[in-house]
């Protein structure tokens, strides 16, 4: 019995024959699991929103008009040789990225004139390929809140700021920003100035948050599942309804100015702490109980003790 991905496969290879052969473009494509390769195909106008297109190759491919927003081109499974979404010297012109999450993205010398790639994901979350934009024609590209990183690579002479993008990394001042419902997982963070900033609802996950300066941020919401919060200032944050199972809360190891995280002055109703791990310099709220809300003592969660009520101990207020 041939499997429906196997027919899908199929039916859109014979329907890029028939465009091909007519000289017509093809219009809604559902990328199939199977047959990846689109090199040099006639994909004007093209509905691909929301797919997932990871390891396909479209070098050369013409994408001009294309509707791409929301599309996936990351690598959903960790791989020893990491294999890129090529769109390699591919005509874009025109086309609508919006929302697209495109790590692991080569983008070579491809024609981007015009295309819309407002609040696309261009940094490296956790070691995967560089999204790479070496030698593409950018003309008029608006790439408004549109995050990258120190790894993603611009043609020469090209200032992603000036086009609207926001740079992610160590100690850059992200004060006020509106970043809710935004996906900013896996980064380094560190010393960043994230005051006042809006998070509801964002995708914070594995990000590095050490020292960071989160006062009176607005975090409702938001998941912050094996986030690093060493040392980060929560005071007057809004953490209702967050997620913070196994995030580490806690005073890192350095120098004695180095403050432990502050949420004196958080609020935490209904906030998930599972498998957070705090230490005795952690500062709660007045009456707050993080072992109720299921957070752990870094001693009993290194296992060496803390098995006793005297052990389990918080500092309430400080």
């Amino acid at each position: 019995m041939v499997r429906w991905t196997a027919l899908r496969s199929w039916f859109l290879v014979a329907a890029l024959a028939v465009a091909a052969f007519c000289g017509c473009q093809a219009s809604r494509i559902s990328a199939p699991s199977s047959d990846r390769m689109f090199i040099g195909a006639d994909l004007r106008d093209a509905d691909l929103r929301g797919q997932q297109l990871d390891r396909h190759q479209f070098d050369g491919a013409n994408l001009a008009g294309a509707d791409l927003r929301e599309v996936d081109t990351s690598e959903p499974y960790a791989t020893d040789i990491p294999q890129n979404t090529s769109f390699r010297s591919a005509n874009l012109e025109g086309a609508d990225l919006q929302d697209a999450r495109l790590q692991d993205a080569d983008f070579q010398g491809a024609n981007l004139r015009d295309a819309d790639l407002r609040r696309t994901i261009l940094y490296n979350d956790g070691g995967r390929t560089a999204v790479d934009f070496s030698g593409a024609v950018l003309d008029g590209a608006d790439f408004t809140g549109a995050l990258y990183d120190g790894h993603t690579r611009w043609p020469d002479d090209f200032d992603p700021m000036e086009r609207g993008a926001i740079f992610l990394g160590p100690g850059v001042d992200l004060s006020g920003l509106d970043l809710r419902e935004r996906r900013i997982t896996g980064v380094d963070l560190r010393n960043c100035n994230l005051s006042g900033a809006r998070l509801m609802n964002a995708w914070l996950s594995r990000s590095n948050f050490q020292d960071a300066d989160l006062r009176d941020a607005d975090l409702s919401g938001a998941y912050l599942i094996g986030t690093d919060l060493q040392g980060a200032n929560l005071a007057g944050a809004n953490l209702r309804d967050v997620n913070l199972t196994t995030a580490e809360i806690m005073m890192h190891p350095g120098p004695p100015e180095v403050l432990p995280a502050d949420l004196r002055h958080a609020d935490l109703v209904d906030a998930d702490l599972t498998g957070a791990t705090y230490d005795s310099l952690t500062r709660w709220p007045q009456g707050f109980d993080p072992l109720a809300h299921g957070a752990v003592p870094v001693e009993l969660h290194r296992g060496l003790r803390g098995f006793t009520v005297q052990e389990n101990r918080y500092h309430e207020g400080r």
